[in-house]
């Protein structure tokens, strides 16, 4: 990392531009809903995208590049389309990148949902290992701002100029009959990857033996939403006697730029990440991923305890 930068300066430029971001992109809703999810074409292979897409990024660069009298205006910013360049290697970059997707779950927002998000960290990728990832933001709709950095081994959140404060940490939920888990079900082949492994065969084992016994169904909850905005909901259970996110599912495997802004921050928050084969997922192996960021898939579970990990794992097969 450059001398003349810190860890706190990525964070304060990082939570000054997703601040000015999210509200340019609620402002623009606002103003003229009907042009900003006008659908257009972006980069040299013509990629559909919406006009907020590409509204947003450009948002994203204009504040970055001019905070602080263009202190930050050399970092070199990777958008949604360069990162799905599957030959887009950062291992021969010598300077600090920025990683960003403007509007995360384009396809909610059009549909005035709200788990979209907007995402991005700071990337070193010539740094020392467990430090190349510089700082991360999740940004929500709400306003709420989740970051976690390398020289902290906590996450915080931040909404408008209130106060940095520690995210509540996990349920700490350890069984999966109470859990409630959530998992990217929009698309078909994402839907199938669930409804066709084992898992819901081995729920619905349970709830017929909870049904039996107590004539009511178990705990246990599901939901089709899951990315960034959840990683970082599962580390921030605030209301500790209500149910809150407890697992998030990946099994078709997502793009390491898609994932992990909110895993890191999860991660930094006290969730266990693992592979399916029940290896864990460190930091380190998430800045490695992200030096080829569109060349492979990472397949995961991310959980609020390692018991909820592992039993979720063993009965996907």
């Amino acid at each position: 990392m450059r001398k003349d930068f810190t860890f706190t300066d990525f964070c304060k430029v990082g939570l000054h531009v997703i601040n000015f971001l999210m509200l340019d992109i609620l402002r623009k809703l606002d103003l003229d809903q009907e042009d900003a999810l006008e659908e257009t074409l972006i980069g040299a292979r013509r990629k559909k995208a919406l006009k907020i897409d590409v509204y947003a990024e450009g948002t994203f660069k204009n504040s970055l590049y001019r905070y602080r009298n263009r202190r930050f205006s050399g970092i070199k910013i990777f958008g949604e389309e360069s990162l799905r360049d599957p030959g887009l290697d950062l291992s021969n970059e010598s300077e600090i990148v920025a990683l960003v997707d403007a509007v995360d779950g384009t396809d909610l927002l059009e549909r005035s949902l709200s788990n979209w998000c907007s995402a991005c960290l700071f990337f070193n990728p010539a740094g020392k290992s467990g430090e190349k990832i510089l700082c991360s933001f999740v940004g929500l709709p709400s306003r709420k701002i989740y970051y976690a950095f390398a020289s902290s081994d906590a996450a915080y959140f931040k909404k408008g100029n209130q106060k940095d404060i520690p995210v509540a940490g996990t349920s700490g939920q350890k069984s999966l009959e109470k859990a409630s888990i959530c998992f990217y079900g929009q698309k078909i082949t994402n839907f199938r990857s669930l409804v066709q492994s084992k898992l819901l065969d081995y729920i619905s084992s349970l709830n017929e033996k909870q049904v039996k016994k107590t004539n009511e169904e178990i705990g246990f909850r599901i939901y089709n939403l899951a990315g960034n905005p959840v990683m970082v909901k599962l580390v921030d259970h605030r209301i500790k006697d209500a149910r809150g996110i407890d697992a998030v599912i990946e099994i078709k495997g997502q793009k390491p730029h898609d994932m992990a802004p909110g895993a890191y921050i999860a991660l930094k928050g006290g969730a266990i990440l693992k592979r399916l084969d029940g290896s864990k997922i460190t930091l380190e192996d998430l800045e490695n991923a992200l030096l080829k960021p569109a060349s492979q898939k990472l397949s995961y579970v991310l959980a609020s305890t390692e018991e909820l990990a592992d039993e979720i794992i063993d009965h996907l097969g």
